[in-house]
């Protein structure tokens, strides 16, 4: 009867075959209600639904623990807020994405537990997911944190955590060029208030960090905790989302994509971001309540000019791709061999060479009129600051 149930959308043991109002109703919870009665779900589940009586009491034995490790930087809230969005239609290919330890739409929260406590929330840790997946009919289960890449506590927790619950661990890992990874690292950073040097001195400082060596964290996974390796590639070629619901074997024809807003800062942003970073009496004020997120805002709203002197805008140069080259190639290479069979400049056709970049400006190459501007709004981000500052400490004194 699978095939006119699919075509019609009949419903089964609903009063003799009613039909049900739309293939995408929310599914209901099939523990829910008389037992062998399957009220409201239209045919397009029936496979969810066959799966479970089909899979209710067997051993976790051949199922998968694939953790989205990161790295940070490739995009994982985009992927992470359609895992979440689309959690119904993972669950329909096998998938589950679980609810313990999410905030919003990923396993943030889980993450700082293990980093807290480790191996303490291990038993409760396997008791939550193994009721979610005696739950939900699955073959993976799948979490989500980018702070997971090169943390040996948490491969060693998830090889624990595999082994509770009697599944294979794989770790999935999304990569991309170190150049761009440590141009927008640099932007994250400034815009969070944790950094004032210039992009040439972070470069210097970051380009031989462990973070940016992807052989470490496949040496990791693969070492550490055992765990098969999946990678792929941020390069362009595809679109990220795509790629990735690819290797997950899952149909996108139903995938509700997720548009997110793009925190990326101007150049001319950035610059100002790291001179009001340079102020110490600013980099107190920055330390009370509610004050970062808001000084972002001031700032953003002052840094509405905009730059014609595009030479004043720097990115990756000669003299950086070559220190790339030198330090991370043959990292590069055996890893891209190792994951991919393939050197990574044929999985980065652009490697190592100099690009262009709007992260970054030379205030000293602007034209008189321009850098006259870019002081104005530096010293009114900073006094707009130091003014939001003092109305709060005003209320305070008042409650």
């Amino acid at each position: 009867a699978i095939g006119p149930l699919a075509v019609g959308h009949t419903s089964v043991g609903c009063g003799g075959g009613d039909i049900c109002k739309s293939a995408t109703d929310p599914p209901m919870d099939i523990f829910g209600g008389c037992p062998g009665v399957w009220k409201g779900k239209c045919a397009d589940r029936l496979p969810r639904y066959l799966a479970f009586l089909m899979q209710k009491g067997d051993s976790m034995e051949g199922k998968t623990l694939l953790v989205h490790a990161g790295m940070r930087k490739t995009a994982s809230s985009t992927l992470q807020q359609m895992f979440h969005r689309n959690s119904d239609i993972l669950l329909d290919h096998g998938i589950l994405y679980p609810k313990l330890g999410t905030s919003s739409y990923n396993h943030r929260p889980l993450g700082k537990e293990i980093a807290a406590k480790g191996f303490d929330i291990l038993p409760h840790c396997a008791e939550q997911l193994r009721n979610e997946m005696a739950q939900s009919p699955c073959h993976t289960v799948l979490l989500s944190y980018e702070g997971w890449s090169h943390s040996e506590v948490a491969t060693r927790f998830f090889k624990e955590l595999a082994s509770l619950l009697d599944v294979r661990l794989s770790a999935l890992l999304i990569v991309r060029k170190p150049e761009d990874y440590l141009n927008s690292y640099y932007s994250r950073e400034i815009a969070n208030f944790r950094t004032s040097v210039s992009f040439p001195q972070f470069f210097e400082k970051h380009l031989t960090a462990d973070h940016v060596r992807y052989l470490s964290a496949l040496d990791l996974w693969q070492k550490t905790a055992d765990a098969e390796f999946i990678a792929v590639p941020l390069n362009g070629s595809s679109r990220l989302e795509s790629a990735v619901l690819e290797r997950l074997g899952v149909n996108e024809s139903r995938i509700r994509f997720v548009n997110t807003s793009n925190e990326a800062k101007s150049a001319y942003e950035i610059e100002v971001f790291r001179r009001i970073n340079q102020r110490r009496k600013i980099k107190s004020i920055l330390s009370f309540p509610n004050m970062r997120k808001q000084s972002k805002e001031i700032i953003g709203r002052n840094c509405s000019t905009e730059i014609s002197s595009k030479n004043a805008f720097y990115g990756i140069t000669d003299d950086m791709a070559h220190k790339v080259k030198v330090c991370l190639e043959k990292d590069l290479d055996k890893f891209s061999e190792a994951v991919w069979d393939k050197q990574w400049s044929e999985v980065f056709p652009n490697a190592f060479k100099p690009t262009k970049s709007l992260s970054v400006i030379e205030p000293e190459k602007l034209s008189d009129f321009e850098r006259t501007e870019f002081d104005a709004v530096v010293r009114k981000s900073e006094r707009d600051i130091r003014i939001l500052h003092q109305a709060h400490k005003s209320a305070e004194q008042d409650a």
